[in-house]
Parts: C-alpha cells; structure tokens; sequence
C-alpha cells in the first residue's frame, strides 16, 4: 500500500527544495521578475524546467528582482519540484542536484542566460530570506581627457557601463562612499515605487576600483563601484552610484550627500544612473548550516506505522475542494485540505490545536491534471515531518528547532 501511494521512507524528500545560480544579460529581458508578454529571467527558467516529467509546474522563487538593463553575474533562486513518472501520475524520486542542471540549460531558448550551479537544499532555505549579503558593481567609463562636443561611445561598452563625460576625481568619490556607508534612512535614494516598509538598511562597503584602459574601448578608462549589504531598496545601488559619480565629477558637493543622509527624502537624489552599467555580482548565503539543515532533514525517518497510515488514508472531494485526513499516534489527527490553490494543514490532539499552517500552493507552483491526490499526500508528509523536527508534537525527543524570521528584501 505504502508503494501505492509513493511513499518511502524518505517520503518527505519527494518534495525537493534546490538553490539555482545564473547569470544573464539583463538588456535581453524586460526585467527578472515574471511579467505577462514579456521576456522575463523568471519566466525563462520556469520554461525551461517545466518540461522536466513533473507532478507540480515549477514555480521559482527569486533572490533579488532586477530592472530590464541590469545584468547578473551570479543571482540565485530556490525552486520546488515534484517529480513523477512519465508514464504516470505517480510521484517518484527527486531529479539529482546534476540533473536540474543539464535539463535547465537544455531547454533555455535564448542563449542570453545560463545556470552555472543547482545545489540540493533544505526545506528552510528561502533564496530571498537566506541571504546573507549581496553584492553589486556598477561599471562606469571615461576619456582620459574631459571631452568637449559630441561624447565618445564605445560601441563594445554599450549597455555594460556609464560613459561619463571626462576622468572623475577619485579622492572625493572615496569621500563620498565613505558618508554613505553604514546604517542609514535611505529614504533619498529609493525609487518612488520602492514598497519596502523602511528606508533604513545598513550598507557595509562601497568601494572603488580603477580598471584601466579596456580592451574594447581604447583611449577609455574603466572604474568600478563596488557596493555591499545584506539587502537594498528599489533603486538604491543606482541612486548611490550616480551621486558618488556626481561628486567626482563636480557637480555635487559633499556636503549635498551629507543633506541628504541627514535629511532624508523620497528619491531626493537628484539623479538615477542608467541600468546598463549595474551587474549582481552574487547573493551569500551560509551554504554549510543549509547543507547541515538539509542532513537533519535527510536522516529522517518516519516511522513506518506513519508511513502506513498516510499511504492508507483516502483523498476525500468536498463541496470546497480536497481533503486528506490521518490518525496519528498520542491521539494527535492531521489533515491538509486544499481549497482552490490554498492547503491548510492543521494538527489537533482533543480540542486543541497544536498546528495550524496555510500556504497557496502556486507558491509551489501550478499542480498537473490528476496529480492532485498524490501532490495533497506530498505536502502532508512533508508537513508532518517538519512538526516532527520543530518540536515534539507526535514522538518524544523530536529536536526543537526555531524558525528564520528575516524579511530580507532586495529590489536593486
């Protein structure tokens, strides 16, 4: 019965959380984030994963959304998948780390984005919420010389970098990165449709780098601005970078910058650089606690009278939707109904509640026609398992285990 319904004893795992890392040419795309008729960075991965045998259409989940024009070098996303047999609606054994990998790449139509790592994760892992810091360089260029007349634009820095119109002064940019460092109201230097609910972020560093003459664009010198956080708010690199570069090229004091540290105002800054030259250079995460979190969760079993239990309890239709009901030990009933695309698990023992969770399942994604059974048995495995790790609601001695609270955000 319990191979009936899919289940083993690592039926938890049957939902597989992975980390995907890519780059891509943002100039190519109308922004990451998903976007109706558009090309988007998100909608190109969800594609191109959805043609693996799935039970769930997959849904990704970005770490940092970015404008059309700004490139990456290294972001990073979490995704759900639900495998299933192709000949069936079965589900079966998650696709290895290597395999999402080599069926992401394979089936991506453009050749401006590619996957460069998939890495197995926990439950817990959240490519937005995880992040530990973020990284951004913005690429600016200028003639060695200020220009008079018509400005120089190499054709081989186009959509890569800011041309500025002559060499900056690099000792008053450093002043000016150096005022806005720190924990700061950086309300003057977000967009007006930044929909963060505060202004206040903390920068670590702003650095910069001179390159040199480039390759592509002879008698042009490079520079680039380095800038560091665990997360921005919209347009905040941009802001940042385009009133360092005001500073170093004299038309802003560093007095203004101080103005506008102290006296903060929505989108103050008088100036937002171009997308071009912005590239996500990466997004960190503590990948060994993840690898250790994912262990704990992987060296779970449940004991085999759960295992029976759940493969025989019946997915019963309703006027509202789904439901799927199972007797556990201590006198503790779980069920996880489904109502249109939201399941709420609750878990009671008497009259009381000891759990009660409700997530839409397009979070996950969009459930294949007939897989609705096998996905619903899924979600209550896996929710049943992560009561058992929080904290001993069905067995004595389950590790108790706190939750991440982060609400990281960032819309650089």
């Amino acid at each position: 019965m319990a191979a009936q319904a899919g289940l083993a004893a690592e039926a938890h795992m049957l939902i597989a959380r992975y980390a995907l890392f890519f780059e891509y040419v943002g100039t190519k795309f109308h922004g990451s984030a998903r976007t109706p008729n558009f090309a988007t960075v998100q909608g190109e991965l969800e594609n191109s994963l959805s043609n693996l045998s799935l039970a769930v259409l997959p849904r990704v989940h970005m770490s940092s959304r970015t404008d059309a024009g700004v490139h990456a070098l290294r972001n990073s996303a979490h995704v759900d998948i639900v495998r299933r047999k192709r000949d069936g609606n079965e589900i079966v054994a998650p696709y290895t780390a290597q395999d999402i990998l080599r069926a992401a790449n394979h089936h991506l139509h453009t050749d401006a984005i590619r996957v460069v790592d998939v890495l197995p994760a926990s439950p817990c892992f959240h490519a937005r919420h995880s992040a530990v810091g973020r990284e951004y360089i913005y690429r600016l260029v200028y003639p060695r010389a200020a220009h008079k007349g018509v400005l120089p634009r190499p054709i081989f820095e186009a959509s890569r970098a800011w041309v500025l119109p002559g060499p900056p002064d690099m000792a008053l940019m450093e002043q000016a990165c150096a005022i806005l460092q720190g924990r700061h109201d950086f309300s003057s230097f977000r967009g007006a449709s930044c929909e963060a609910k505060s202004p206040v972020r903390s920068v670590d560093s702003i650095t910069l780098r001179e390159t040199g003459e480039g390759f592509f664009s002879p008698g042009m010198h490079g520079l680039e601005v380095r800038v560091c956080a665990r997360a921005f708010l919209y347009h905040q690199v941009r802001y940042l970078v385009s009133t360092i570069a005001q500073v170093g090229l004299g038309k802003m004091k560093l007095e203004d910058v101080r103005k506008l540290i102290e006296t903060p105002r929505t989108a103050a800054a008088p100036l937002i650089a171009p997308p071009d030259g912005l590239f996500l250079c990466r997004v960190n995460y503590d990948l060994v606690a993840d690898a250790a979190a994912l262990k704990e969760v992987g060296s779970l079993k449940l004991p085999a009278e759960i295992q029976d239990r759940i493969a025989a309890a019946d997915v019963i239709g309703t006027d509202t939707g789904l439901v799927v009901r199972v007797d556990l030990p201590n006198d503790v009933t779980a069920e996880l109904a489904l109502a249109g695309t939201r399941w709420t698990y609750t878990a009671r023992r008497a009259d009381e509640t000891l759990r009660t969770t409700s997530h839409d399942l397009t979070r996950m994604g969009v459930v294949a026609p007939g897989c609705e059974a096998a996905v619903l048995r899924a979600v209550l495995v896996r929710c049943i398992a992560e009561s058992y790790l929080e904290r001993a609601l069905f067995w004595p001695g389950a590790a108790a285990r706190g939750e991440d609270g982060s609400d990281a955000e960032d819309q650089a």
